[in-house]
């Protein structure tokens, strides 16, 4: 067999998955030519397919040492950089690959993902744009280049280029999915619930896909339909890291009066908070309900209505228990829609030495303000405008301090002693938090929470405070659509985004409002 024969049968056992074969194979052409590129880098291809990442990039890397003229070489390492967020390494090879081809489509779609993961937005976008324009049937680019358009903002263009992509592969099912986010990130949530489903047909068992058509029928205030495929994020690794396994069966809803219920929260803090609700109705039926939750969770649940007792996940033994649900499952078992929600606030009680001790430290600070105002908001330093959009900056809310009559308090984790809300002070209250006991004993203390789509959002409304929540235009599912007040917390008023990423009218709105309520008070 000649190494070119060699190299075709290696390259068709690769494309069968059949790495071994080709391994041999390969090696056999490099035991004759030990710099062959093309045995190198398909080598490195056959260690990449086996999760060695390591052993790929150091193969691959030895195919280019000598600068051959073959674009495929450098944008195949590009691709495994991509994989291991090496994005400054794949940007050169794809600039070494381009040298070579300034046509590879290819190289300049690499090179706008790195860019792109970089924060590097507008290079992206002619990336994506050149990589079209270069040959405009290739999906992936359309694909990639969407979801870049849908993490700017840009709803409408990000829908054509999935549609695009989903035309051009009609049978990736990953197409259908994506487009049904863009398009409930648009609130045409009608539309992404029959993408969803369509991508449910072509691939039934996916749990990811099942949990987005969840989550865009919760949105539409669909829960009878919603909740059970919603209920599919336990397959999920990234959503359920940590899935629970014990001999007693999961809970169905069937009535277990008498029974013992272990309920645990999952990774979210604020679906903990807002699903806490759940355990009174529960309870209500005969059945005893012990928590398990985090330690900081802890003081918070022993004050949940129905809660029998509180075990802390991986510091104790757990008790003897009859059947386990996670919170998050409970509407479901239930049967909760909207008009069975349960609303009634608070469903939290917080030791009387937690209110009092906050309530010195808050009262040490109020002057003869009018109104106290607790705030949060994020400072983190976001890699991608999807990120900035989430969450309000404390920077955006600048108008807020141009109202008189306000003593503002710092409640979230990205307050810092000695921050200040456009040169008004800030009283830094979260040093003084051992728990979220405590966030809510400051709480119970306040006049007004302003706040972000944040845990301090949900222990707000959990107690009954006056609530203002600042909501993203693709707000969360539990916030509905088009709606100012929530059906969750009647105490809570909502602001939301007119446009993607339109914090400064939100933030207006919200002074506006602030001015009133000071001058009625």
């Amino acid at each position: 067999m000649t190494i070119l024969e060699a190299m075709r049968t290696a390259i068709g056992h690769y494309q069968a998955n059949r790495f071994n074969e080709a391994e041999q194979l390969f090696q056999a052409v490099l035991g004759q030519q030990p710099e062959d590129p093309y045995a190198l880098n398909f080598l490195g291809l056959v260690h990449r397919q086996r999760g060695q990442v390591k052993e790929a990039v150091a193969l691959m890397r030895r195919s280019i040492a000598n600068n051959p003229p073959i674009a495929n070489l450098y944008t195949n390492l590009a691709g495994v950089l991509l994989s291991i967020g090496d994005l400054n390494g794949a940007e050169e090879v794809c600039q070494q690959a381009l040298e070579h081809d300034p046509q590879s489509a290819q190289a300049y779609l690499d090179r706008g993902q790195a860019r792109w993961r970089m924060g590097r937005h507008e290079e992206a976008v002619a990336d994506f744009q050149q990589s079209i324009e270069l040959d405009p049937l290739r999906f992936d680019s359309h694909s990639t280049y969407g979801l870049c358009l849908m993490d700017q903002g840009k709803l409408d263009e990000a829908i054509a280029e999935l549609q695009k992509a989903a035309e051009l592969d009609p049978e990736n099912a990953m197409h259908r999915a994506n487009l049904g986010t863009a398009l409930l990130s648009a609130h045409r949530v009608d539309d992404a619930v029959t993408n969803y489903r369509q991508a449910i047909e072509a691939v039934p068992y996916e749990p990811m896909y099942h949990v987005s058509l969840g989550m865009a029928l919760l949105t539409g205030g669909d829960y009878d339909a919603g909740w059970p495929e919603f209920d599919w994020r336990v397959q999920v690794p990234s959503i359920n890291p940590q899935p629970r396994i014990y001999i007693q069966p999961r809970w169905d809803g069937s009535p277990i009066a008498g029974k013992t219920l272990l309920v645990y929260h999952e990774e979210g803090l604020n679906d903990s908070i807002q699903f806490a609700r759940f355990i009174a109705n529960v309870a209500a039926g005969g059945v005893t309900v012990i928590v398990e939750c985090r330690a900081d969770l802890a003081v918070l649940f022993k004050g949940v209505t129905g809660v029998a007792g509180v075990v802390l996940r991986g510091g104790q033994a757990l008790p003897s228990f009859d059947a386990h649900c996670s919170l998050l499952s409970l509407p479901m078992r239930l049967k909760i829609n909207l008009e069975n929600l349960p609303s009634q606030t608070p469903y939290f009680s917080i030791p009387s030495t937690r209110t009092d001790r906050m309530k010195s430290r808050i009262d040490q600070f109020a002057g003869d303000a009018k109104l106290r105002v607790g705030l949060s908001w994020s400072n983190t330093a976001p890699g991608r405008p999807a990120e900035l959009d989430r969450l309000p900056q404390l920077s955006v809310l600048a108008p807020l301090a141009d109202v008189p009559g306000v003593r503002w308090y710092g409640l979230g984790p990205a307050m810092v002693a000695g921050q200040s809300l456009n040169g008004t002070e800030l009283v830094e209250l979260p040093s003084s938090f051992s728990d979220f006991a405590d966030v809510a004993a400051a709480i119970e203390n306040l006049d007004l929470v302003i706040t972000g789509d944040t845990a301090v959002a949900h222990m707000a409304g959990a107690m009954g405070k006056e609530t203002w929540t600042l909501l993203p235009y693709s707000a969360d599912w539990r916030w509905l659509l088009d709606r100012e007040d929530s059906p969750w917390y009647r105490s809570m008023r909502l602001f939301r985004q007119p446009a993607p990423q339109d914090w400064a009218t939100v933030a207006a709105k919200v002074a506006d409002a602030l001015r009133a309520k000071v001058q009625d008070d």
